[in-house]
This record gives C-alpha cells, structure tokens and sequence, in this order.
C-alpha cells in the first residue's frame, strides 16, 4: 500500500487534471433561423450510464456555465463567448453575435 500525503499549501498543477462531472456529445443542432441562432440539439450525455438528451439552447448555455460540465460537437469542446453582454455559442473564441459550430 502507498499513501501520498500533500502539503496544505502547495499545490502541484502538473499532477492536477481538469475533471468532467457530465460530457455531453452533441450529434444534431437545429437552428431557429438561417444558421444564427441554436434552437435545440440532440446529444448524449455521460455522467454513469450514456443517455439521449434532447437540450434547449438556455438548457444548453446552463450546462456550459456549470463547473466539470463539458459540452463538445464532433469531438471539440464548446465555448461560451459574451458579445454585446449576450451569450453566444462558438467552437473557437469569436465576437460574431451568433452560434457557430462549424
């Protein structure tokens, strides 16, 4: 048996990994109109057991704030990028105000 003790006031960030508390994989977006804003996507989420999760955009935006929640489309994480004070949906740092996810 091996114990591993760490001082109270260190820390060691090359050891430290950032955990997921829920990933969820999304497969299918479908928009409001032409492409600018998500209305609701089908995904799957992994917390224990995979389940199909139907998620509405506010749903989507919450689950993203969420620390250990991790949200990513074909296989890259998401972001959430403010831009004129409003949340928009990007998967690389953009300030267009609309959700890309290409």
């Amino acid at each position: 048996m091996v114990y591993h003790s760490v001082p109270s006031n260190k820390t060691y960030s090359d050891h430290m990994t950032n955990f997921e508390l829920i990933r969820t994989d999304i497969s299918k977006v479908f928009y409001v109109d032409e492409n600018k804003i998500i209305d609701y996507v089908e995904a799957t989420q992994k917390i224990i057991y995979p389940r199909e999760v139907d998620l509405k955009r506010v749903e989507m935006i919450d689950l993203m704030r969420k620390q250990g929640s991790n949200m990513y489309h074909n296989g890259k994480i998401l972001h959430i990028d403010m831009v004129s004070n409003k949340p928009f949906i990007h998967l690389v740092k953009s300030d267009e105000p609309r959700d890309i996810l290409e």
